[in-house]
Parts: C-alpha cells; sequence; structure tokens
C-alpha cells in the first residue's frame, strides 16, 4: 500500500509538541507525518523542490508566505476558531486533526466480534489523574460508537464530581447493596446500571464498608457482566496501591492502563506494581499525569523510563469544570484509547 504523506508546519511549539505527544500513535502504519516547526528550516524547504503530499497542515499566516508553495492533495489551514471546511482550529489539538484526516489514517484495530473487553485502569499511589483517565477513556470509546460500561471498584467512590449537575446526587439504591451482599444477584446489578454518555455502575454514598460490600463483590460482577457480552468494553478504575484480591485480580487482566504522577520515583512504582502481579501476561501502557511545563516531555524517553510504553503525557486545564466537561464529551484521552483499544 502506498504511504500516506501528511506535512504539519507550524512554529507554535507548545502546539507542535501537543501533536507529536499524541498524533503518530494514532496514526495507521501505512501514514507519516512530517513536521517542519523551525523558521530557518521552513525557508530552505522552500527554496527546494519537494514531490506532493496527501495532506498539508499548515497555520494561515504561512501558506500566505509569497515564496511557500507546496502540493498537496488536500490542505487544511490552522486558525484559532473555525467551522470552515477547509480549516482545523488549534483549540481542538490532535482530535481536530484525526477528524479531518478520516479512518484512511487512522489506527483501527481488528476485534473479536462479541468479546467483551476489560480496560483496567490502576495507580501505584494516589493522585495521579486515575478517575479523569478511567472516565475520558469510557467517554471517548462511547463518542467512538462502542458499548461501554465505567465501574469504579474503589472502597470510596469519587466519581460522580465528573458526571453532569443533574447526576451528582443520584446514589446507588438499597436494592444494589443486597444485590452484592447476596453473592452477585447479576440481574438486579444489570437493572442498576446508569446511562449518561456512556454506562456507569452508580456510586454508594458511604464507603462501601458501610454497606458490607467487598471489593470482591466488585471483581466478580465484572467478570460475570462480561461474560454475558453485553458490552464492547468495560472500564475499571481500582483502588490505588495493591491489596491481595486486586492482585490476583490484576494477574489475569489483557490490558491495564497504569496512571502516574510522572514525578521522581514514579517509575520505580510503576515496575514494582506490575512485578508483584503473579501470572500477569497482558499488556499495560503508561499514562503521565503531569502539569503543563512537562507534556512536551519526549515521550520516547518516557517509555525507557518506565518499561512500559507511554501512551499519553495529560495535562488538564486548571478550571476544574472545563476540565470535566471535556472529559465527559470524548475529548481527552484519544492516544490512550488507540493503545488500549
Amino acid at each position: 500500500m502506498k504511504e500516506k504523506k501528511i506535512l504539519l508546519i507550524s512554529f507554535d511549539k507548545e502546539y507542535v509538541d501537543k501533536i507529536l505527544s499524541e498524533l503518530p500513535f494514532v496514526l495507521n502504519d501505512s501514514s507519516e507525518l512530517i513536521v517542519i516547526s523551525n523558521e530557518e528550516y521552513f525557508s530552505e524547504y522552500c527554496r527546494q523542490g519537494h514531490p506532493k503530499v496527501d495532506v498539508l497542515i499548515a497555520d494561515e499566516y504561512i501558506s500566505r508566505e509569497a515564496f511557500f508553495s507546496q502540493q498537496a492533495d488536500t490542505t487544511y489551514y490552522l486558525v484559532e476558531n473555525t467551522e470552515a471546511k477547509n480549516t482545523i482550529s488549534k483549540y481542538d489539538a490532535t482530535e481536530g486533526i484525526v477528524n479531518k484526516l478520516g479512518e484512511d489514517y487512522v489506527t483501527t484495530v481488528q476485534e473479536d466480534v462479541g468479546k467483551t473487553r476489560i480496560i483496567d485502569v490502576c495507580a501505584a499511589s494516589g493522585g495521579c489523574g486515575k478517575t479523569k483517565a478511567a472516565i475520558g477513556i469510557a467517554a471517548r470509546l462511547s463518542q467512538m460508537g462502542y458499548d461501554v460500561l465505567y465501574v469504579d471498584a474503589e472502597e470510596t467512590q469519587n466519581f460522580y464530581e465528573f458526571l453532569p449537575e443533574n447526576l451528582k446526587e443520584d446514589w446507588a439504591e438499597a436494592s444494589l447493596a443486597i444485590a452484592f451482599m447476596n453473592g452477585g444477584a447479576l440481574d438486579m446489578l444489570i437493572k442498576n446500571i446508569r446511562k449518561a454518555a456512556f454506562d456507569y455502575v452508580p456510586a454508594f454514598k458511604d464507603p462501601l464498608y458501610a454497606y458490607n460490600i467487598s471489593l470482591q463483590a466488585y471483581y466478580d460482577m465484572v467478570n460475570e457482566i462480561a461474560g454475558r457480552e453485553m458490552y464492547d468494553y468495560i472500564v475499571v478504575e481500582h483502588t490505588p496501591g495493591l491489596t491481595k484480591e486486586l492482585a490476583k485480580h490484576l494477574s489475569d487482566s489483557k490490558m491495564m492502563a497504569m496512571c502516574t504522577k510522572d514525578i521522581a520515583g514514579e517509575a520505580e512504582r510503576v515496575k514494582r506494581f506490575v512485578g508483584n502481579l503473579a501470572g500477569f501476561g497482558g499488556q499495560c501502557v503508561v499514562i503521565c499525569n503531569c502539569d503543563e511545563t512537562s507534556v512536551d516531555a519526549d515521550i520516547n524517553i518516557k517509555s525507557d523510563e518506565y518499561d512500559y510504553p507511554v501512551c499519553e503525557m495529560v495535562a488538564f486545564d486548571n478550571n476544574a469544570a472545563i476540565d470535566a466537561a471535556k472529559l465527559i464529551e470524548g475529548k481527552r484521552y484519544l492516544a490512550t484509547v488507540i493503545a488500549v483499544k
């Protein structure tokens, strides 16, 4: 198959770094991304002749340079805000480019029809953006057309802070607690599932021990629902750290997304965490939760540091309300979803 070439030209370092941290992991093997982000190199490039590319993506003002001439089958201009067909908003980052490129350029995965895939979202310690990652993955998969169930398998369940206001007090009913205490009663558990941007098991208002519910009951529920093949994906958020029961559950995991704070010592914690999962033979990817100053770190160097593929460097908006809205709309974790699908 002929390799499709995508040429991106922009001198906006923040934008380019963001794109380079995500887009290469989304493109399929027949697509090549070429980036020009240096003005001096751009001037040299313009003095030479170059073959036509399949897609040209360039800052709007660059396209107006008198000496710039690049043949392309399709051209898009990077702008601040847009609704025009031949423009891409910088604010949409990688998602904006992917939406324009379409499925001919993006990785797709052949899936076993009818088989439910479980994505275990974990962290070696607290404060690693685990809830944001799990919600973001579930929302993104749902936006892509998959049937998704989100399960918060933690003693204290706090994911409601990322849901719309009208759902924040929609606590689990007594019948759900009784179903758990009676060893499952799967039909009753399924009956209690709520629907929003994705399906989810409602949170209990108090810690699980207040209802005499064990985390093992949650692990059993996930496996039983997966066995019924009702969903394409079940995204399970786990308690930070390891317990004996969690280690046993994760030993059979096929896909684990490890969230980190990307601070000193975190890579070693991840290695110890996975090393304590006896018999683990699944895939493990790392999501680095970081501040704005670290989000453009070299993702390949990070992967060497962690010994596992780092699929995304994630920085979040300071405005929590905006950040939550983007999560629910499926506008985060594109590179992660491609990695765990």
